[in-house]
């Protein structure tokens, strides 16, 4: 389907109704306070090994106030990072326990609601600026907590992680008195039942910032060139966002897809049909045109609507190249962003 920025952005209204406002954002500790370093939420694993995490957070960091957590983030120095995990599930709940016990399942007290569920998913960590900082994780779907209901659960079961990229992280942030507890179990070759108590992570939630994320990978065409995806900016109410395309074939046809679901089947491997090594990330709901210049490089300019109804939306894009010569399906496909909307 072939359709302007505009009618992208038109989509952004329709597909999404106003949100539950609440605060800017609720902290579980502000990065760097203390000189206690802890393990970030997201780890890598050994290969073949799952891991299992449950945080706890008091529901009086929320000061009584209903909350639609539209993402969360993780402390981190100042690094970039790549890990992909064979299968990432991340759960919240509301607990009515106090403290976690070393059984995991004994903390769920209550329903829970997956906010992320990704196969084959890369994920980037990108800090750039003064260390310590946030890491968004990129959560598929809202959860709304209610304070009445109890503290919230966050449970993160790791199949499968491996560092695909060395961190050159100047060290995470500390996390010295914080209240709540945090469980990890050891790698097994099987889903993990219990765990031990660990250092507690630095969690940031929000509910209306507006965030930027790069997933996924690219696959190689002519001459070796692997088309990447960028993002400009954050996608902030009433602004545009530039989708950088760069590494391309010279005068290369490329199109830039849109869309609103990552969750399995994707991310679809077209080995298959030609393109090996190359994905596609989600389901696409529409595809915007344009030509590289002669050094591979391209772009658009997403408008975002000016629209409080579209708070907490997330959309994702993806570049497929034309490449006649690079596979026999003749296309390439670049890594993908996920923009959450925001202010």
């Amino acid at each position: 389907m072939r359709q302007s920025l505009l009618s992208v952005s038109v989509l952004l209204l329709a597909s999404f109704s106003s949100f539950l406002a609440a605060q800017d954002c609720v902290y579980t500790a502000q990065p760097g306070a203390s000189s206690t370093a802890a393990a970030s939420t997201l780890t890598s694993t050994s290969n073949g090994y799952k891991r299992r995490q449950q945080v706890l957070v008091p529901s009086y960091l929320f000061e009584n106030v209903p909350t639609l957590v539209t993402d969360f983030a993780h402390s981190i120095g100042q690094s970039y990072t790549r890990r992909r995990f064979d299968r990432l599930t991340i759960r919240f709940g509301h607990t009515s326990a106090t403290t976690l016990s070393t059984v995991f399942a004994n903390n769920i007290t209550g329903p829970m609601q997956t906010v992320l569920l990704a196969e084959n998913h890369v994920h980037t960590e990108l800090l750039t600026g003064p260390a310590p900082g946030w890491a968004p994780v990129g959560l598929q779907q809202s959860f709304l907590y209610m304070p009445g209901s109890g503290n919230l659960l966050i449970d993160v079961l790791i199949e499968n992680g491996t560092v695909i990229e060395p961190s050159t992280s100047s060290g995470l942030g500390g996390y010295n008195g914080l209240h709540g507890d945090t469980i990890v179990s050891t790698d097994l070759p099987t889903v993990p039942t219990s765990g031990n108590p660990a250092a507690r992570p630095g969690l940031r939630f929000c509910v209306n910032r507006a965030e930027k994320l790069l997933l996924g990978e690219s696959c190689a065409g002519t001459g070796g060139s692997t088309p990447l995806l960028g993002l400009g900016s954050r996608p902030t109410l009433g602004t545009s966002v530039t989708i950088w395309l760069s590494d391309a074939p010279p005068n290369a046809m490329a199109a830039c897809a849109f869309g609103f679901e990552t969750r399995p089947p994707f991310p679809i491997n077209l080995t298959s049909q030609g393109a090996p090594g190359c994905r596609q990330y989600f389901q696409e709901a529409a595809l915007v045109f344009l030509t590289a210049n002669p050094l591979g490089i391209g772009q658009l300019a997403l408008p975002i609507p000016n629209s409080t109804s579209i708070v907490g939306a997330v959309a994702y894009s993806q570049y497929y190249v034309l490449d006649p010569t690079g596979n026999a399906l003749g296309i390439t496909s670049s890594n993908y962003g996920s923009l959450l909307v925001g202010l």
